[in-house]
């Protein structure tokens, strides 16, 4: 069972100036915490947030690294090695897709304060351009079937915008939060991962367009 999805901004690491700046929740749904406040989830997104976005500045800084000791030319460079495969270009982007994976909630992944979250979560994201996809799930959840649908709805959001990319346009996601959350609701129904084939894709992609064109 999915715990939470939340949509969030990433550092441009191409920009020194904003070195220091704190990710930002652009979009966020939280599934099985009906007793939690609106403040407890806010930290919980923030502390993962804040994750993602040291993971996401660690690998945008291995993949650019240039070694200054000729003898380390012939060392094999897996920074460009994400969950996936080698970082691609996203539709003739310069910038990369960047994923990745982590635990956070446990023994050897202790949060501050200790009981943010009620036992181990998998937290599973893919950067695109400077915009993140967060999926928080349980411990025990089929993490291909995450990772498949952070793919899948990337792809329906920039299908959405009719754009070279929804992710180059972040504020879009403060001012169409209703279209999202049709998506959402349609390719992840009350939080639960789907088992989707081609021919569902296209099913569900239609069923969320009725829903959309059915709105005043």
């Amino acid at each position: 069972m999915v715990y939470a999805f939340f949509i969030q901004s990433v550092l441009d690491q191409t920009f020194e100036s904003d070195a220091n700046a704190s990710p930002t929740i652009l979009f966020s749904i939280f599934y099985k915490q009906p007793d939690a406040s609106p403040d407890l989830k806010s930290k919980r997104c923030e502390v993962v947030a804040i994750e993602v976005q040291k993971q996401s500045k660690f690998l945008w800084e291995s993949a650019n690294a240039i070694p200054q000791d000729k003898t380390l030319s012939s060392i094999p460079d897996f920074s460009q090695h994400s969950l996936q495969g080698p970082l691609e270009p996203f539709r003739g982007s310069q910038k990369n897709i960047i994923d990745g994976a982590f635990q956070i909630g446990d023994e050897l992944h202790p949060t501050q304060p200790p009981d943010l979250f009620d036992g181990s979560k998998s937290v599973l994201w893919k950067q695109v351009q400077t915009v993140a996809y967060v999926l928080i799930c349980d411990e025990g959840e089929n993490r291909l079937l995450a990772a498949h649908f952070i793919q899948l709805f990337i792809k329906a959001i920039d299908d959405q915008f009719k754009k070279p990319s929804a992710s180059a346009y972040p504020r879009e996601f403060l001012v169409r939060a209703e279209e999202f959350l049709v998506l959402l609701h349609t390719f992840l129904p009350n939080g639960q991962l789907l088992f989707i084939s081609p021919p569902l894709i296209k099913h569900l992609r239609k069923e969320a367009e009725s829903l959309l064109l059915s709105k005043p």
